[in-house]
């Protein structure tokens, strides 16, 4: 009688790309918003596609969380998707912290 060799299971890891992908709209979001500290003082601005372009990247930063949901069922003592989930929710409040500080360093007028 021929029996199958045993072939034991690899564990699998959970794939990093919420990883990537939240890191990657926080660049983006970083890049995005590090113009700002090149505007001359005094020039009045009207930055309404950033913030058109911000508010897309922080839904993309939300769409993280549900890619989570595999991890944490395969893996809940992770450290790494909590980190995914501070990292999704952070695109909105970076942009925003260094605009203003923009604002404050370099002395540009926001325009209503």
């Amino acid at each position: 009688m021929n029996v199958p060799p045993v072939i034991s299971e690899v564990p699998k890891r959970p794939s990093l790309f919420p990883l990537w992908w939240a890191l990657a709209v926080n660049v983006l979001a970083f890049l995005l918003t590090v113009q700002f500290y090149w505007v001359p003082s005094g020039t009045p601005i009207r930055p309404m596609g950033w913030a058109m372009f911000v508010f897309i990247l922080a839904f993309a930063g939300l769409a993280a969380i549900p890619m989570l949901a595999p991890a944490l069922k395969m893996r809940p003592r992770l450290k790494w998707p909590w980190v995914v989930f501070i990292l999704a929710i952070m695109p909105y409040p970076l942009t925003q912290l260094m605009f203003r500080h923009a604002e404050r360093v370099c002395h540009f007028i926001v325009e209503p």
